[in-house]
């Protein structure tokens, strides 16, 4: 069927004692979120309750659980072309293990389609605290709390084949498959500790939240959500779609673009100059001094960005008054405390929300007798930071564009300005787009823009700009309008917000939309220049070559000579004074104009509304000859081979110089054109580029490619690039030339290659050479301390001897001074029997000696009450301390006092507040006391993991008048359990009632449980009834569910209509209607004006080995949208 294999989908799967309702509001915010409209989130869901009250039922095994997963990912979810997986604590080493189990089974090749995975506090190394107490609880009876056990042998197995064969993989075999892997800790996490959760996977970081809140996001502008989203948005380097490709990011617009992107905030409009033409551009400006410093008193709004008003009669002053926002709080404390120590403040928000103005006023309040300076580049920040002594703010207004340019701002650079004394303080502003692109993108190569992004993102204060006013903003605007007709007038307009109104939103819509053709194909040129990856600023040639293509023929047949320069006055005139469509951009030259920038708010909505239609020859042709920027041509290049416009991106790849060689090589393999691939990247690799040597190791070799041929081929690139160094260790081990390859990895040790220590030390001791190996991981063990140092310990205990144990305790002591304690060194000393010693450190708070030493006594308390006193004693008074209270818990039950267990639990819940796993931890325990009242007031309370116990007694016992009752207090298991109750007898209409009873009364009246039954049962006249009459916009699950729905009813033209407004959800549904019914012409056109579902849904076809349209791998597709099979005549060699 044409349509499997098409989408993009998110699995989540949660973790232990909990259920798929974990992840409902990370699943609402996926679905409300525009730009991750190309997603569809699933839940997979397992048992993992406290305890199972049926006695015909068991608790399956991690083992069951992640077969189950496989199924599920086989049958559920088979419609998706990609997958990202994303868990929740337990449910991060079921994710492993059915990885694990796939590559043992031999079925490498069968999770190419996993983008993906993402990790939150997953306790890789186990629990050492909450889910110790577990292990205590049931002391062994719940099969998968086994698993959270600390370094139990089946996680290590799973983890070490995850690790070496998935996140540090490089191609694809039966036994490998290179998957990212992003691992997240909680900062207050006192369940999985920061060094379990992010364990030795490559790409790691720390989110605000403890082990619940992590995964409770309760805004779009909360830290799991953005950095999931960031993830979603970025296909790491260890995807490639079908047939190959480079990293890539779907924008909003469905346009891709390779780096940040290019949507840009709205900078100062320079002086107004004649029109000159010029092909490359140099933005200068008109007035050498409007970017010298001076006092930020002293600056205009206007020339730091803040846009122009709308005229209104009577206004006076040259900016509107003032409307206090809600942010001006959060951003001032922002301005103070970076006026201490310097630092960077970022305002994030859409285009026209009043980010430049906040940050006017704020700086006029906070620090009006700073100097501020304006740099116009990157290059530029050294010379007027260090330009005066005193307190200094940098106005960098649009980050992006000192993110993009090449030679850029870096972490580096920032990091030293900002430790300047005095302090120095940056000020920038980005669309939400841009930040989505740069923050939190794991893959992204060290070194590069979107690394540098990222880790400067990670430096800034961001401050998050509303769209959309609330109630005490909007008093604020109707107080202010009082005194201000330009805000009067703003407040008239309901189609607009009141900041797109003042701006000239609606103005700037009337004029692209217009009667002037002339103008309307300037716009256009410029509005798809941009979506393709464009430069911001676009020059006089390109405009000139590109906008005929916009017009009709009769429209061009008409044209008047100066046709141009009608269009551009039209386009850059300021009607009621707002800001112009197109803005001249001032070169060196006073009066001297380089180009125009398209106005952001138009940029957005036009990109949308232009979503899937085509883009002309002309725009195309023109970008090819006036842009020259490698960074942009690479850009162009991928939009145009991600519309399949194979020859196009070759053009642009081939005009971007050294920076285009690495994707003209993966589109020629891509093409089966391997033995050219390779050819290139030798040619350029000899001329010293790093990049095509990466490339060239990582390439896809021709089969007959044998080990000797490895070595000499990357034998040459050895000594500069770790990555052969790596692939020839690797061909010599394969032949057999051991010493040889130990000295390759001893040298990747050096460079403090990830994986070298361990692998050369496996060398060693497999030729018997211990001490060589011991040698080596002492020289390595401050470098390598992940891979080195338990290495070092074990081999050392190994030995069996006094001097090796005192060696390992000397090492693990020196560690611990450093902050790493590898949660050794306690079990060493218990095994010698130093009892003291290890009390000593827990008193230290060391989260391991206090686990340690509470199995000791444990395991001794029945049969030395003596010993268990004074161990109750040494706990409780631990208990004052952080994490205490979990200590002196774990004790009590592993000593089988489970009512003062009961009691200190609820006393640390009351103390310090519910979470899931304390919640799932009390129930569990009540449960096994019987103490079944206290679980149903638990339930009554609002407590979900009693409420889910109690829901599952009551369907047990057949009392379902009660659950009912339950059902109608709003309870969310209940409502499950008793709907799905009436469903299987038929009484349908009463679960459907049910669930518009407890939409009505949740918050924010959420349906999406309504819609999912009347969608799972069949009944699509109502469920299409209540979608179409939603007032709210529908979000990526409900869109794509309303586009199912016209297919099933055979309504493909309101389908039409709705994927010509830029709905990607219509589009999808459309292509694969299309394909399934043979319309393959119209979906290869629809591919070429931008589709994502179409150029995925031929590529699936075509990688499947099902090419529905001839050539369309090996030679992509026309601009008319027919395959581009060469003239016979033409048939020139790439080389």
């Amino acid at each position: 069927m044409a349509a499997e294999h098409t989408q993009r989908g998110v699995v989540f799967v949660h973790g232990l004692f909990s259920s798929g309702s974990t992840w409902d509001q990370f699943r609402n915010l996926v679905a409300q979120d525009a730009e991750l409209r190309p997603f569809e989130t699933l839940t997979f869901s397992y048992v993992s309750r406290p305890a199972v009250l049926n006695p015909q039922r068991r608790l399956p095994s991690f083992d069951d659980v992640a077969d189950n997963l496989r199924g599920f990912l086989e049958v559920d979810a088979r419609h998706f072309g990609n997958v990202v997986l994303v868990a929740h604590s337990q449910g991060g080493l079921i994710v492993q293990r059915y990885l694990s189990r796939m590559l043992h089974d031999g079925r490498g090749l069968e999770l190419a389609r996993i983008r993906r995975v993402v990790l939150f506090a997953c306790p890789n190394l186990g629990s050492e605290l909450a889910l110790s107490l577990r292990r205590a609880i049931w002391r062994g009876r719940h099969p998968q709390e086994h698993q959270l056990r600390p370094i139990t042998q089946a996680v290590t197995e799973a983890q070490r084949t995850v690790v070496t064969r998935i996140d540090h993989a490089t191609a694809g075999a039966a036994d490998q498959c290179p998957i990212a892997i992003t691992a997240y800790a909680g900062d207050t996490d006192n369940i999985v500790t920061s060094a379990s959760a992010r364990s030795v996977f490559r790409d790691v970081g720390v989110l605000p939240g403890d082990h619940s809140t992590i995964i409770r996001p309760d805004s779009s502008r909360h830290r799991s959500y953005t950095v999931l989203k960031h993830l979603l948005l970025m296909d790491p380097p260890t995807w490639k779609r079908p047939g190959g490709g480079s990293d890539v990011t779907e924008t909003r617009s469905g346009d891709l673009t390779v780096g940040p992107g290019t949507q840009k905030d709205d900078t100062l409009s320079s002086t107004i100059g004649a029109p000159a033409s010029s092909s490359r551009v140099v933005v200068g400006s008109a007035d050498p001094q409007v970017h010298a410093p001076r006092r930020v008193t002293e600056w205009s709004a206007r020339l730091l960005g803040v846009k122009p008003a709308i005229e209104a009669k009577g206004a006076q002053g040259d900016l509107p008054r003032y409307v206090p926002r809600d942010h001006d709080r959060e951003l001032r404390l922002a301005l103070r405390e970076t006026a201490t120590n310097g630092g960077l403040v970022v305002l994030e928000g859409e285009p026209s929300t009043g980010k430049s103005r906040s940050a006017y006023e704020a700086l006029t309040a906070e620090l009006p007798d700073w100097r501020l300076v304006r740099p116009h580049t990157a290059k530029d920040l050294d010379e007027l930071v260090t330009s005066g002594s005193s307190h200094t703010v940098v106005w960098l207004d649009d980050l992006s564009r000192f993110l993009d340019a090449p030679g850029g701002l870096t972490a580096a650079d920032l990091l030293r300005l900002i430790d300047a004394y005095p302090p120095i303080v940056f000020v920038a502003a980005l669309w939400p787009g841009s930040y989505d692109d740069s923050a939190e993108r794991s893959g992204a190569a060290d070194g590069s823009a979107l690394s540098e992004a990222r880790e400067i993102l990670r430096l800034a204060k961001i401050v998050s700009v509303a769209e959309e006013l609330t109630e005490s903003e909007w008093a604020a605007a109707r107080s202010a309008a009082a005194e201000d007709p330009r805000i009067a007038a703003a407040l008239i307009g309901a189609d607009f917000g009141l900041f797109q109104t003042l701006a000239g939103a609606p103005v700037l819509l009337r004029r692209w939309r217009g009667g002037d053709p002339y103008g309307r194909a300037v716009l256009n040129a410029s509005i798809d220049a941009l979506r393709v990856g464009g430069p911001e600023v676009l020059t006089l040639d390109y405009l000139r070559a590109a906008a005929p293509g916009y017009l009709t023929s009769s429209q061009w047949a008409r044209a008047t000579p100066n046709w141009l320069d009608s269009a551009l006055a039209y386009c850059a005139e300021r009607v009621d004074g707002a800001t112009a469509a197109l803005s001249p951009v001032s070169g060196v030259l006073a009066g001297s104009t380089v180009g125009y920038r398209l106005a952001d708010y138009l940029l957005r909505v036009g990109e949308q509304h232009r979503r899937f239609s085509s883009v002309p020859t002309e725009a195309w042709r023109a970008l090819l000859r006036t842009v020259v920027e490698p960074q942009i041509l690479g850009r162009i290049g991928w939009n145009a081979e991600w519309r399949l416009l194979y020859e196009l991106a070759h053009d642009f790849y081939t005009s971007a110089g050294q920076d285009g060689v690495t994707r003209r090589a993966a589109l020629l393999t891509h093409q089966g054109l391997s033995a050219q691939a390779l050819e290139l990247l030798e040619q350029d690799a000899q001329k010293g580029n790093a990049a095509a040597v990466k490339a060239l190791v990582s390439q896809k070799w021709p089969t007959d490619t044998g080990p000797e041929d490895v070595v000499a081929r990357l034998a040459p690139y050895v000594s500069e690039h770790p990555s052969a160094a790596e692939e020839v260790a690797r061909a010599l081990d394969r032949l057999g030339r051991t010493e040889e390859s130990i000295h390759h990895w001893v040298g990747l040790a050096e460079h403090n290659h990830s994986r070298a220590v361990k692998i050369a030390v496996g060398h060693l001791l497999r030729l018997d050479r211990r001490p060589d190996a011991l040698e080596l991981l002492r020289n390595h063990a401050g470098s390598d301390p992940v891979g080195a140092r338990p290495l070092l310990v074990r081999l050392l205990l190994e030995e069996k001897t006094e001097a090796g144990r005192t060696e390992a305790e000397s090492w693990l002591r020196r560690w611990l001074e450093e902050g790493d304690s590898l949660g050794l060194l306690p079990d060493l000393l218990l095994d010698q029997g130093r009892l003291r010693e290890v009390e000593e450190l827990a008193d230290l708070d060391l989260d391991r000696a206090r686990d340690s030493l509470v199995g000791y006594w444990a395991d001794r308390g029945a049969a030395d009450p003596e010993s268990a006193r004074r161990a109750v004693e040494i706990c409780r008074r631990w208990a004052k301390e952080k994490n205490g209270e979990w200590v002196l818990l774990h004790l009590l039950t592993r000593l089988g006092r489970t009512e003062e267990a009961v009691e200190a639990a609820v006393t640390f819940e009351r103390e310090h507040g519910a979470n899931d796993d304390l919640n799932a931890v009390i129930t569990s325990m009540l449960v096994d006391q019987g103490r079944v009242e206290e679980v149903r007031a638990r339930a009554d309370s609002g407590d979900s993991r009693a409420q889910s116990v109690v829901a599952e007694q009551l369907m047990a016992s057949g009392r379902i008048a009660e659950l009912g009752q339950r059902a109608a207090r709003g309870e969310l298991p209940a409502c499950q359990l008793l709907s799905d109750w009436l469903g299987e007898r038929g009484r349908v209409a009463e679960a459907v009632s049910l669930w518009h009873q407890w939409a009505e009364s949740s918050a924010g009246g959420y349906r999406y449980p309504l819609f999912d039954f009347l969608e799972r049962h069949g009944l699509d006249d109502e469920l299409m009834q209540l979608l179409e009459a939603e007032r709210e916009p529908l979000g990526k699950r409900n869109g794509r569910r309303l586009a199912r729905l016209l297919v099933k009813k055979s309504r493909i033209a309101e389908l039409r209509d709705r994927a010509a407004g830029g709905d990607p959800y219509a589009d999808a549904e459309l292509v694969s209607h299309l394909m399934e019914h043979g319309q393959y012409e119209e979906a290869c056109q629809r591919a070429v004006a931008g589709s994502g579902a179409a150029t995925r849904m031929l590529l699936a076809e075509a990688g499947s080995g099902r090419e529905l349209v001839p050539g369309l791998m090996r030679h992509g597709l026309r601009l008319d949208g027919s395959v581009a099979v060469p003239h016979s005549a033409s048939g020139r060699k790439r080389n």
